[in-house]
């Protein structure tokens, strides 16, 4: 099922081991999850697979066309157009960030089961406007989405992902050159992608912050890419002013 992504391997399976959180063949934890964390009735798998009356609104959320939005400048250099639990575009100092694009239908390898939408994400992948470089914080379906992902592959954009999740993206057809996988605590800079921002020579950097380690993509429960709780960005003009971003995850919950 190529949904499911592909296993790491060569010479960014080495770098995985190489990593200060990689032990006994899979990442770890540098201090236990805290019991309260573990507590609580855990859903059955006809819950998982068919979800509940529980997990849906009665009616549509409240939502609005950001696309008008997006034709002018923000007035302060800093805007975050959230399109659905971790989908967020955030604009600063006019490089575009879209964060864990999921516009699939289920957060789920199978188009007939797993947790399905409820809400519409109000604009289309092809009503976005040009991007600057796509952040994905780690592996879980409700994070990194297949066919979002395909349709992303087409576009000149780069990837930026936790160490590992790399392979996924490169089994989709997304060439290695576009793709950055940071583990925790390292720094990349990026220079903008859209023509709009090139023209203005903008460049952002961006850093890659802990998180509890997570079961990876798939069956089993070993850890084998690196779960990344928080990314932050700033550009050379937001560095020397309080223009900058941080978008924090909690993948222990999702």
């Amino acid at each position: 099922m190529k949904a499911l992504g592909k296993h790491a391997s060569g010479l960014r399976l080495e770098r995985m081991k190489a990593s200060p959180r990689w032990h006994d063949g899979g990442f770890q934890n540098l201090a236990p999850i805290p019991a309260g964390l573990r507590s609580g009735a855990m859903p059955s798998i006809g819950d998982f697979l068919c979800g509940g009356n529980r997990r849906t609104p009665s009616a549509p959320l409240p939502a609005r066309d950001p696309r008008e939005a997006w034709t002018r400048a923000s007035e302060t250099g800093l805007r975050a157009t959230w399109l659905g639990h971790s989908t967020v575009l955030v604009e600063l100092d006019g490089i575009r960030v879209l964060t864990d694009p999921v516009w699939g239908e289920r957060a789920s390898p199978m188009s007939f089961a797993g947790p399905k939408r409820f809400q519409p994400v109000p604009v289309a992948v092809a009503e976005l406007p040009a991007l600057d470089v796509v952040v994905i914080s780690h592996d879980h379906y409700d994070h990194l989405d297949y066919p979002t992902l395909l349709e992303l592959a087409q576009l000149d954009v780069p990837f930026v992902t936790s160490l590992g999740v790399g392979a996924h993206l490169e089994s989709w057809g997304i060439a290695v050159e576009r793709i950055t996988e940071l583990d925790w605590w390292d720094r990349s800079r990026f220079r903008a992608a859209s023509s709009r921002s090139r023209r203005r020579r903008r460049s952002i950097f961006l850093g890659a912050g802990r998180a509890r380690a997570t079961p990876r993509r798939g069956l089993l429960s070993v850890c084998e890419r690196v779960t990344i709780r928080s990314f932050s960005a700033a550009t050379p003009a937001s560095r020397r002013s309080t223009r900058s971003f941080v978008r924090r995850w909690d993948p222990s919950s999702s």
